[in-house]
């Protein structure tokens, strides 16, 4: 068993190598960063024999060392293709391990920076133009959805995706006024009470009655529910204006295709349940308690729909995964760049245009 001491220059510098060997000691070894290499190195005195193949080193078996973790080898267990890593300005040698799984890293990262360019040049845009969408229970209702714009540095989980629905008064589809639908409700209710009789009342205290008396009455309650329920849900068509849904994009739990569902195809019809875009997010209720929304749009156009349910899709799985904000940034300054670089070209061209 040996001990050893160090001491760093300043308490963060102490505190990440204290994470760093905690991280060793539970993974077991040497973890690789995409494209940069070990900032310390085995010492030669110490190690005998390979790493891998435990071949002892001599005159004709030398040893390397490997940048990415450090530690020595053999020829033959790191001959592999040298890698560029940083800080290094040229290529430099790596065990046949780590150079396998810096390879695989660097592709991974290589997929995930083009998946979002793709993202911030094709979803990014129309997400934050916004698109118009019907509601699916109602033809008068329509959305408009969008993600809105934020400021430089905010991450993409913590940006908020504004629904706008508002009421369309061409459509004659709303209810007259919610006063009279409320008004309905009570007076039926009303009058099922005064078309009780006495006996009703004497058979509902007996015990061969109650069971049917109840389940009348429960049925009765249940519809005359029913009625208030649906009165209570075109309340907000009585008030002016557009109404907001704000959902945060870390909320978002799922973006789901209905086309093709039995039941909407049932309620709804082919062509507007092959347009039906399912969101399910969670939200505070009243009682500052998380439960689960969900909202039925319908696309304008089965295009738009695809289009539209491809961009919230990789809207919520980029806002999941860790680190991606960052070839997001990456992207969208590439994007910045090459729009920079087409007008300076242009301006350019306008310039030798107007010179002759």
């Amino acid at each position: 068993q040996r001990r050893f001491r160090f001491r760093c220059k300043t308490e963060e510098e102490s505190r990440s190598w204290r994470i760093a060997i905690s991280e060793a000691k539970l993974l077991g070894g040497h973890r690789c960063n995409a494209g940069f290499s070990t900032p310390a190195h085995v010492s030669d005195k110490h190690f005998k024999c390979c790493e891998k193949c435990r071949v002892s080193f001599s005159t004709t078996k030398a040893k390397h060392h490997c940048r990415c973790c450090g530690r020595l080898f053999c020829a033959a267990c790191s001959g592999g293709a040298k890698l560029s890593l940083s800080p290094y300005s040229n290529a430099v040698r790596c065990c046949n391990g780590c150079g396998d799984k810096q390879r695989e890293l660097i592709s991974r990262d290589k997929a995930e920076l083009e998946r979002a360019r793709d993202f911030v040049a094709r979803d990014l845009l129309l997400l934050q133009d916004g698109g118009m969408f019907h509601d699916m229970e109602r033809m008068d209702v329509s959305w408009k959805m969008f993600l809105e714009t934020s400021l430089p540095g905010v991450p993409l989980s913590q940006r908020t995706l504004v629904l706008e629905d508002f009421l369309n008064h061409k459509v004659d589809l709303a209810p007259k006024t919610t006063a009279n639908r409320i008004k309905a409700a009570a007076q039926k209710a009303v009058e099922r009470a005064k078309n009780m009789r006495q006996q009703d009342v004497v058979n509902a205290l007996t015990i061969s009655g109650a069971k049917t008396n109840i389940t009348e009455m429960t049925k009765g309650a249940t519809r005359t529910g029913q009625q208030f329920l649906a009165a209570a849900k075109n309340l907000k068509d009585q008030v002016k204006g557009e109404h907001l849904t704000l959902i945060c994009v870390a909320d978002l739990i799922g973006i789901s295709d209905c086309a093709g569902s039995p039941p909407l195809v049932k309620l709804y019809g082919e062509d507007r349940a092959q347009r039906a875009v399912a969101i399910t997010y969670r939200f505070y209720d009243i009682l500052g308690q998380l439960s689960e929304g969900g909202l039925l749009l319908v696309a304008e156009t089965a295009a738009s729909k695809k289009l539209w349910l491809t961009a919230l899709q990789e809207l919520t799985l980029l806002s999941k995964k860790k680190g991606e904000e960052h070839y997001l940034i990456i992207a969208q300054a590439k994007k910045e760049q090459d729009v920079r670089v087409k007008a300076t070209l242009h301006e350019r061209k306008s310039a030798r245009l107007s010179a002759v």
